[in-house]
């Protein structure tokens, strides 16, 4: 079916030609070594851009999963609209990464030796939409041990003439990271914190305590929100990852200061046995006393289920969910009142080492000036923090369930 549309493309420079409305020839995405729209359109720049994404957020994937991809398409002055995305090895961009399918009727998928491009369709072009458009479609990653991957693609913001003259041409490209999948017993010493903040007021000090008769050492990964890496300055030194050094029955301490914009996120550690901790977060506000909070630091693989406790009948209940696993998390998060009886329910996705933080009453209405319990399942660590107007009040323990 794209065979009118390559000897049209190759015709191009000879004729008067017509946009691609049914979908642009394979080979058109920008990638390396290869054409982007502007072989046949002969578009320039302008003042929008193409982004890509994945649903989830952040820019790692879990090998042989079936994910997300977002392309969105932003021009003040266009009227219709089209794009083309291949995905490809980072190590070997002639090579594909993964297989590309469609969601829904406004994108198409060819394979060109062994390579998929996925497109637009005619009704896909979204005629007459301003502004902007997205199109959304399916990524089944590549198998572990592929490494990075590149998505890139191609865009044109056209002005709905009929023809190829006036259009806009964009490029985009998403580089993502390979995430460690977790093998049986690989999380039996990995710990988390699902709570780490710095700046604006908060700082994090995590203690680690060393209860052997020998030195210790392992190393501390932070991630934001999003899951993607996230850099925490200490001892003048600001990087994601930082190596802890314990003596023999001593203790161990990182500390990231209140300065600076606000930075949260998780805390991730490979414990060695007989090594335990906590985060001591802390708000300090001017003309008011500090604040401070103890965090355990939880054994991620204990985390089938994870109850906390809430109390909204005074302040507001905040609760932050971390993916505690090696793989994207689908959290079911169940909330009961004090007889057990269900308030609602809420199901969400968290990506490798991502983070939610919400208002419970927000996820579930009902549990607003209600008191009871937050049941979450899907390998989650989760914290539950207070709000009485603008002071911090208290936080609950949680407990795991196996």
């Amino acid at each position: 079916m794209y065979l009118h549309r390559m000897i049209f493309c190759a015709l191009f420079a000879g004729v008067t030609a017509y946009g691609f409305s049914g979908g642009p020839p394979a080979g058109m995405a920008g990638a390396p070594g290869e054409a982007d729209c502007t072989r046949c359109h002969g578009g320039a720049d302008g003042p929008g851009k193409l982004t890509i994404a994945l649903s989830a957020g952040g820019t790692t994937y879990v090998p042989g999963q079936t994910v997300k991809v977002k392309v969105t398409l932003e021009d003040p002055t266009a009227l219709r609209w089209g794009f083309q995305l291949t995905s490809r090895l980072t190590s070997a961009t002639s090579k594909a990464a993964g297989k590309l399918a469609e969601a829904d009727s406004n994108t198409q998928v060819e394979t060109v030796g062994g390579v998929d491009y996925i497109s637009h369709t005619a009704g896909g072009t979204q005629r007459n939409t301003r502004a902007s458009a997205s199109w959304e479609f399916n990524w089944t990653t590549p198998a572990a041990g592929a490494g990075g991957v590149t998505l890139y693609a191609a865009g044109n913001a056209a002005n709905n003439n009929g023809a190829v003259s006036g259009d806009k041409i964009y490029k985009g490209s998403l580089a993502l990271t390979e995430a460690t999948v977790a093998t049986p017993g690989a999380t039996a010493n990995t710990y988390l914190v699902p709570q780490f903040a710095a700046g604006s007021g908060w700082s994090s000090t995590l203690f680690f305590v060393n209860s052997t008769d020998a030195e210790v050492s392992f190393d501390a990964k932070f991630r934001k929100n999003d899951g993607t890496s996230m850099d925490v300055t200490h001892n003048g030194e600001t990087a994601s990852t930082h190596k802890v050094t314990i003596a023999a029955r001593g203790l161990g301490t990182i500390i990231a200061a209140d300065s600076g914009s606000l930075s949260q996120g998780t805390g991730g550690f490979d414990l060695p046995d007989g090594v335990t901790g906590f985060n001591l977060l802390k708000l300090s506000a001017q003309n008011t006393p500090d604040l401070e909070l103890q965090i355990p630091v939880e054994k991620a693989a204990d985390l089938a289920k994870t109850v906390v406790v809430f109390d909204d009948t005074k302040s507001d209940t905040q609760v932050a969910v971390a993916n505690a696993g090696g793989a994207e998390a689908s959290v079911t998060m169940t909330v009961r009142d004090e007889k057990g009886a269900t308030v609602g329910t809420s199901s969400f996705k968290l990506a490798v080492g991502g983070k939610a933080v919400f208002t419970l009453k927000d996820r579930v209405a009902d549990a607003a000036g209600k008191r009871g319990t937050v049941e979450l399942s899907g390998g989650v660590a989760a914290v539950n923090i207070r709000f009485g107007g603008t002071s911090l009040v208290a936080t609950e323990a949680l407990s795991e369930i196996q």
